[in-house]
């Protein structure tokens, strides 16, 4: 993939899609179903946070606001990412 290193995974990688695209209400609506799923799993928060995953999910809120199943993805993406206490400055 153009513009991953070699350590990038699945998280950074959803991230990245995310900030490439933010115009689009399709990669809005599943990226943030992406993160959801990504997010429950505990040790993904951190991961997900560092590669910009919080200021993301406010961006996307934003630009979407308009589309209620994005709105709904994406709270249920930053409720995921709030139960880490680290994430919850960014949110």
């Amino acid at each position: 993939m153009s513009g991953l290193n070699d350590h990038s995974g699945i998280c950074e990688t959803v991230v990245n899609a995310i900030q490439r695209q933010t115009g689009s209400v399709t990669v809005a609506e599943f990226g943030a179903l992406a993160l959801t799923i990504l997010a429950t799993d505990k040790n993904n928060r951190s991961r997900l946070a560092t590669a910009g995953a919080c200021e993301s999910v406010i961006l996307l809120l934003q630009r979407h606001e308009n589309s209620v199943v994005v709105a709904s993805r994406i709270c249920s993406a930053i409720h995921f990412l709030a139960l880490d206490n680290n994430n919850r400055q960014w949110l």
